[in-house]
């Protein structure tokens, strides 16, 4: 008799299993294990220019960033200073500049930071 791989390894991690009708197998955990979601055990504690820069992006101050966002913001916040020309020229060509190729996704305006800082300084709307 041939035994299902499945139900091979649910018997060998001494885990209960059910056939269900439509020949599927269902492995049941045990109670006092909980399933690994990937999810971030951290509380969110977003600063002021974190929610700022998110919400160019149409994201909620709840809303968790990856980890490669959150990777890339703490290298920003090492030499970056959030006030003066630079801040100033990058908050300008995202909410109000109106250039049609800014970055859309917020991963990549991180990862191109000082690059972004430098084409919000050269942008000439008077030139669309």
């Amino acid at each position: 008799m041939k035994i299902d791989p499945i139900i091979k390894t649910a018997l060998r991690l001494n885990r209960a299993f059910e056939r269900l009708p439509n020949g599927d197998i269902l492995v049941k955990a045990p109670l006092d294990e909980t399933p690994e979601l990937g999810l971030q055990t951290e509380t969110w504690n977003p600063s002021l220019e974190q929610i700022e820069v998110a919400s160019w992006f149409s994201r909620r101050p709840t809303t968790v960033w990856s980890a490669k966002e959150i990777k890339a913001w703490k290298e920003i916040t090492k030499t970056f200073e959030f006030f003066g020309d630079d801040w100033d020229a990058l908050r300008w060509y995202y909410k109000e500049s109106g250039c049609d190729y800014i970055r859309k996704d917020l991963g990549t305006l991180l990862n191109n930071w000082s690059g972004e800082i430098d084409r919000a300084k050269q942008y000439d709307p008077s030139k669309k």
